[in-house]
């Protein structure tokens, strides 16, 4: 049978429930015949983040209908339940409590839309041992001893990332650099990390912040350019990317400027053409398109469903990274042999990886994690660099 999506109202005004299953959900525990496995997911679908929040949700759509076509997991048909939490960490915390207090447990929590919800959400999380999955970056996330349950599709910014923008930055022939990133907790990794590594490279590294909800940065480019940087790396996440380049242009600096991996919206369409000129983007290798040669049945399955689903208004990773993550979940359930969530945590820290074309996920060319690691290690190949910026098309610049 053909799954179907199921829309039903929640009590609460900023919850929506979506439901991808072969039939009406049934209520009792996970390890009946006929329960499902239950994901609530805790993410901005309004407000001035639902640009990062909206992409999730459709990507674990996506993936949810992907394993209940093909039976589910460990024959549990998947349900999604929404949370609104319009990207506030207290709001978060407060939706997850009460539908907690409602007795009935998920499965799964996909947990929050920036860190500062995230590192809101683990405590709670990990004190009832729910599982989470999440692609928000803060390094404090990734500590397995404190928050055990929470896997995320992060890449290391001072391993993997950081070391990225520095080869892109002496490509472009830079000899200082200025960091432009926000003053939140998803700003942090790069305004810890790039310092140390940029000035080991050769390049001196000055940083200025910028609010998150910002739409003028003149000011912290005009200081960049006073002390003297001759190219910009900005950290743009959501609707900050155009913003960052229409404020360069106002200034009439025309240092080249670099967007960093953080990058999600499709800025073509948001800028003119005049205020792209030296304006490069650094991203995760998924954006970049792909020859249909070169896809796997796991990519072109993603590509179909997104297309059922309707325009793409964002890069292909933000809805890569939840499809990701939940069939990656489903890998450990099955190899678990169980929902349990110390058993499934095991198994998730122990992967058995499947050959690389029959591979559930297509965010990087391994995901994997380790009892000590649960962010991803990302590897060479998984970035590319965009130095004509385009449209994008079906999430991906050419």
């Amino acid at each position: 049978m053909k799954p179907k999506i199921l829309v039903t109202a929640v009590v609460t005004a900023s919850a929506l429930l979506l439901s991808s299953c072969g039939g009406d959900a049934e209520s009792g525990s996970s390890d009946s015949a006929d329960s499902t496995f239950k994901v609530l997911v805790v993410a901005s679908q309004t407000g001035p983040l639902a640009a990062l929040g909206k992409p999730f949700l459709i990507g674990l759509q996506v993936a949810a209908d992907e394993l209940n076509k093909a039976g589910g997991i460990l024959g549990q048909q998947v349900e999604l339940k929404v949370l609104d939490s319009q990207s506030d960490p207290t709001k978060a915390v407060s939706l997850l409590q009460q539908e907690l207090a409602g007795g009935d447990q998920p499965d799964l929590v996909w947990d929050g839309t920036i860190s500062a919800e995230t590192l809101a959400l683990l405590p709670v999380l990990s004190q009832r041992k729910i599982l989470s999955i999440g692609a928000t970056g803060n390094e404090a996330i990734n500590d397995p001893e404190k928050y055990p349950y929470t896997f995320h599709s992060s890449a290391h910014q001072a391993t993997d990332g950081m070391p990225a923008n520095v080869a892109a930055m002496q490509e472009l022939g830079c000899k200082s650099v200025g960091l432009l990133a926000p003053n939140d907790a998803s700003g942090e990794p790069v305004r810890d990390n790039y310092p140390a590594g940029f000035e080991s490279a050769g390049l001196p590294l000055t940083v200025e912040e910028y609010a998150t909800g910002d739409i003028d940065m003149t000011a912290p480019l005009a200081r960049l350019e006073s002390a003297g940087v001759d190219c910009v790396v900005a950290f743009a996440a959501g609707p900050a990317a155009p913003y960052v380049i229409k404020s360069r242009a106002k200034s009439g600096w025309d240092a080249p400027l670099m967007l960093n991996e953080a990058i999600t919206t499709d800025v073509y369409n948001l800028v003119s053409p005049e205020e792209l000129e030296g304006v490069s983007i650094h991203t995760y290798a998924i954006n970049a398109y792909r020859e249909p040669a070169a896809r796997t049945p796991a990519y072109t399955s993603l590509q179909a469903g997104l297309k059922a689903k309707g325009n793409m208004e964002a890069v292909l990773l933000n809805y890569a990274w939840p499809h990701d993550l939940l069939q990656l979940v489903a890998m450990g359930v099955r190899q678990a042999g169980s929902t349990d969530p110390d058993q499934v945590k095991q198994a998730l820290e122990n992967l058995e990886q499947p050959a690389e074309q029959d591979r559930p996920y297509v965010a990087y060319t391994t995901m994997a994690w380790s009892a000590t690691d649960h962010f991803i290690d990302a590897g060479e190949n998984d970035y590319a660099v965009v130095k004509s910026v385009t449209p994008l098309e079906d999430g991906t610049w050419k």
